[in-house]
C-alpha cells in the first residue's frame, strides 16, 4: 500500500474516492490528535495573552512554567478549546504544516 499523507486522504475524501478502512482509522486518530494539539497550543496562547495582560514579560518566564500555566488553563477550559477546532481548520493546519509554510508562533 502506498504511504500518502493526511491532506491527500482528505482531498480524496471530499473527491467522493472510498478511502479504505485503515487509513480512515489512521485520519480519525489523526484529526483528534491534531485537536487536542491544536487546543494546547491555543492554550499556550491564551496563557501569554493573560500574563501579557497582568503587566507581565512572557520571556521572562521558562517555557516550562509557560506550558505549566498554560496545562491548568487546558484543563479548565479542553471542551471549549477543543470544540473551536473543527474538522475544517484541522485540515487548513495540516496542510500548512506539510507544506512547511507555519511560521513561528508567539
Amino acid at each position: 500500500m502506498a504511504t500518502i499523507t493526511l491532506a491527500q486522504a482528505l482531498d480524496n475524501a471530499n473527491a467522493g474516492q472510498p478511502i479504505a478502512a485503515p487509513v480512515c482509522a489512521k485520519v480519525r486518530a489523526s484529526m483528534a490528535h491534531a485537536a487536542i494539539t491544536l487546543a494546547r497550543h491555543r492554550a499556550l496562547k491564551a496563557t501569554k495573552r493573560q500574563l501579557a495582560a497582568q503587566g507581565l514579560k512572557v520571556n521572562h518566564f521558562s517555557r516550562r512554567d509557560l506550558v505549566a500555566h498554560a496545562e491548568t488553563y487546558f484543563a479548565d477550559h479542553r471542551e471549549t478549546l477543543i470544540a473551536e477546532c473543527p474538522p475544517s481548520a484541522l485540515v487548513g493546519q495540516i496542510r500548512q504544516i506539510e507544506e512547511g509554510s507555519v511560521s513561528g508562533s508567539s
